[in-house]
Parts: C-alpha cells; sequence; structure tokens
C-alpha cells in the first residue's frame, strides 16, 4: 500500500460522532496494511453511506440515532439508485455496502469504551485496552512492543507528533504477522497515554516489554484473558 495513502469521506456537516468513530476505523484499517483495493472499497461504501445520511437523516449524528430501520431505508433506496451511467447498480453492490457498513458499526461506541475503561483494575491493564482497540495491533504485537527495540530504537515513534500523528513500530522479530515488519498510525492521544503510562505507571523492571504487570514481568496472554473475562460480566 503506498505510504501516503488515506481513506477519506466526503467532508461535511453531517454525522459528527460516527465520523469520529470513523477516523479510529481508518486508522486501523491503515495499520494493518490492507491493499489500496480494499481501502478504495470501504471509501466507496461507506462514502455512499454518510452521503445518503446527510441527505437523508441529518438527525443521525451518533450511533444512538442509528437504527434497524435506517439501515432499512438505506438498503431500499440503495436497491433502486442508478449508477453513474444510467444503469441499475449490480446485486452484488448490496452485499458489499452492507459487510462495509456491519465492519465499520463494529467499531466500539465511546460510552462502551468508557466501561471497558471503568473495568479494568490496574494501568496495564488499561493501556492495552487503549492500544489494542486505537491501534488494532493483534495480540502477539501487543505483547511484543517494547519501551526500547533491540536496535536501540523505541517502539512508539512520535518524531511526527508536531504534525499531528504518531506510530507504534511492529517488529518483525517481535510478533508481526509473518515477521513482516510495519508501523501503525495512532493518534496523539494514544501516543500520549502510553508515553504516561512509560514514565508514571510502568513499574520499574529489566525487561524492555512496554507493558509489565503488578509482579514486573511482562504482561502476558492470562493478564489478557483475566481483563476480558472481567469486560464480558
Amino acid at each position: 500500500m503506498p505510504e501516503d495513502r488515506v481513506l477519506h469521506l466526503p467532508t461535511g456537516s453531517g454525522p459528527s460522532q460516527l465520523r469520529d468513530a470513523y477516523e479510529l476505523f481508518r486508522l486501523e484499517k491503515q495499520g494493518s496494511s490492507l491493499s489500496h483495493w480494499t481501502l478504495d472499497y470501504y471509501e466507496l461504501h461507506l462514502g455512499r453511506f454518510f452521503g445518503w445520511l446527510e441527505a437523508r437523516e441529518p438527525a443521525v449524528r451518533r450511533f444512538a440515532d442509528l437504527d434497524a430501520d435506517t439501515l432499512r431505508r438505506f438498503r431500499a433506496e440503495l436497491a433502486v439508485t442508478p449508477h453513474r451511467f444510467g444503469g441499475q447498480l449490480q446485486p452484488s453492490t448490496l452485499p458489499c455496502s452492507h459487510r462495509a457498513i456491519r465492519a465499520f458499526l463494529s467499531v466500539y461506541h465511546v460510552a462502551q469504551l468508557r466501561k471497558m475503561l471503568s473495568a479494568c483494575s490496574s494501568p496495564v491493564e488499561e493501556t492495552a485496552l487503549r492500544i489494542l482497540i486505537g491501534s488494532g495491533v493483534r495480540l502477539s504485537e501487543l505483547f511484543g512492543l517494547a519501551v526500547k527495540g533491540p536496535d536501540g530504537l523505541l517502539d512508539l515513534m512520535i518524531d511526527s507528533l508536531d504534525r499531528g500523528h504518531a506510530e507504534l513500530r511492529v517488529r518483525w522479530d517481535a510478533g508481526a504477522k509473518g515477521k513482516k515488519a510495519r508501523r501503525v498510525p495512532v493518534t496523539p492521544s494514544l501516543a500520549a497515554h502510553i508515553k504516561r503510562y512509560s514514565a508514571r505507571q510502568r513499574p520499574v523492571t529489566a525487561s524492555t516489554a512496554l507493558l509489565i504487570n503488578r509482579y514486573g514481568r511482562p504482561f502476558k496472554k492470562g493478564g489478557i484473558d483475566a481483563m476480558t473475562d472481567r469486560l464480558k460480566r
């Protein structure tokens, strides 16, 4: 995927909370090194959906406003909407649109995220949860993040923070899928949280792992399992 490729929806005064959620969705998809065809797929179908909401359902600005009836109305209109050359849309367009919207709607509601964070019992759990949701890294990649890698470089890369973004370095030797190193864009607020955790809350230990449990050992699958069990309850 070209490094400068960015997913953008049409600008407008539309659904603010939904657009905020889309920014997180976009970062996750870009950080997962998806092909440009897949990124175009999301941009096309979600762009059409957001445009329809702004034109037909201007009152729908939050997840709480978006119900099944709204989605049914969108699909019904989409089924009879001609494409740009005047003909009917292909039958495959409807299920493709549905899959793209469903993927987007899996983004956590901000209120749900706050409840999940309040259920965390320690700073390392909260930091792990924020990284998982805010970056989309895999569990193996989460455990591989280090304060400083074997090459002496930081895995949290903030050299471009003054331009409004930061990155997590997923190293080939630290859990990256297929042992392919990549950089995952993260928001400045997540980068600031990781820095704050490292400086103030991370236990002092000889380990270079970023996430350290209360016993001074690297946070592993058992800690994630205990956290997710608590979140389910």
